[in-house]
């Protein structure tokens, strides 16, 4: 997270990576760019070899909110070819090869306008902010969409899939559970349910 080293996996690459996060200047203050999260990630999952990995990239979100349209399609851009060499490498590394599900998600959506894509927020989060609310009384609307992309052998090959009801993001964590064989009611009873439509 942040600037934080990565101190997980010893390698020359991990080292050199550490180096050049704080050498790079980023954009913010806080937040380091996508490209280190994921090659710490990859060695990660190459050194480690977890049950379970998450990667949450940040850079389409934080240029969206500065209002850099260009930047926002590039980092969107590099987004999905890290997501293409994740796949890759998990197909290239036995014991991941053909038994690995893949599932890919967003937090939250954007405006699909000119004068609120770079936002996101609810009616009710703007209700707080007088400036907010007098600007966008219905809250930023298109922002409550998420999507959601599955693969691997736990998943229903069935291409676009559209729901006759509702999904919900708070269905997400049931899921991965239900893909990791665990029950998700165990783990906790007040869980939303897995999104039965793409799992096998």
């Amino acid at each position: 997270a942040g600037f934080e080293t990565f101190d997980a996996v010893k390698s020359g690459e991990v080292t050199l990576l550490n180096q050049m996060q704080s050498e790079i200047p980023s954009p913010w203050h806080n937040v380091r760019l996508d490209s280190f999260t994921y090659r710490f990630a990859k060695q990660y999952l190459l050194n480690k070899q977890p049950r379970l990995l998450v990667i949450s990239l940040g850079e389409t979100d934080d240029f969206a909110h500065n209002g850099k349209y260009d930047a926002y399609l590039k980092s969107a851009k590099q987004s999905d070819a890290f997501i293409r060499d994740l796949w890759q490498t998990i197909q290239q590394t036995p014991g991941y090869k053909d038994n690995t599900t893949m599932i890919i998600t967003t937090d939250h959506g954007r405006g699909s306008h000119a004068d609120d894509w770079q936002h996101h927020s609810s009616k009710r989060a703007l209700a707080r902010s007088e400036q907010g609310k007098q600007r966008f009384p219905n809250g930023i609307v298109g922002s409550e969409h998420i999507w959601l992309a599955a693969i691997g052998p736990d998943i229903k090959a069935k291409g676009l899939i559209k729901p006759k009801n509702e999904l919900k993001q708070a269905q997400v964590a049931a899921t991965v559970l239900s893909v990791l064989g665990i029950n998700s009611q165990q783990v906790n009873p007040k869980m939303a349910a897995p999104i039965k439509e793409i799992l096998k």
